[in-house]
């Protein structure tokens, strides 16, 4: 098309795929909100990063959510903002409200993007902490309107020292099922937990 990339759709029984983004720059990693009306994504314009959300109806101009860096964007399961990481590292999950202002840091210190939004809250991989496992990866879930913290689950055998990696991509439905891609030194297993309690 135009050499960048783009947010596409297409109907889950098939059909021809609907371009939604058209924006200079890259658009990619969408996340959908809770309600299915929204399609948040990341727009890549040189080396600035920040989080944009577009409709699903046709013809829907895009709108900027939050800037100074974005790598993967989630709408809070009460739909008042999103949870975003800035950087592709260890670093803090901030909280930005869909009604403006500044961002806030919800979780100080997540793995690599790796969280989402479930039922319960906030799951995520915290920063590895010396002396833990390293082949395995606890997830935390956090209640965003407590702050409390909980384990949630162990993702076992998930280290590839080659890589120096724990974990490949993870997501918690709203219905509670963990789906995750477990590195393997030549490619990744995609692995889901129904029921998970």
């Amino acid at each position: 098309m135009d050499g960048s990339w783009h947010v596409w759709t297409i109907e889950s029984t098939g059909g021809i795929p609907r371009l939604l983004t058209t924006g200079p720059g890259d658009q990619f990693r969408p996340t959908w909100s809770v309600d299915g009306k929204w399609i948040y994504f990341i727009r890549r314009l040189g080396r600035e990063t920040e989080v944009w959300r577009t409709s699903d109806a046709a013809n829907s101009p895009a709108e900027l959510v939050a800037q100074g860096g974005a790598t993967r964007a989630w709408e809070s399961a009460d739909r008042t903002g999103i949870f975003f990481q800035r950087t592709q590292s260890d670093s803090p999950l901030y909280f930005q409200p869909l009604t403006g202002g500044a961002p806030r840091v919800a979780i100080s210190c997540i793995t690599n993007s790796r969280f989402s939004i479930g039922a319960g809250g906030v799951y995520y991989v915290p920063c590895y902490t010396p002396g833990a496992s390293q082949r395995d990866a606890p997830v935390d879930v956090m209640d965003p309107k407590t702050g409390a913290v909980q384990r949630f689950a162990t993702l076992t055998d998930v280290f590839v020292p080659a890589w120096g990696r724990r974990l490949g991509t993870f997501t918690v439905a709203l219905d509670g099922r963990i789906v995750y891609s477990k590195l393997l030194s030549g490619g990744a297993d995609l692995m889901l937990i129904e029921n998970f309690r």
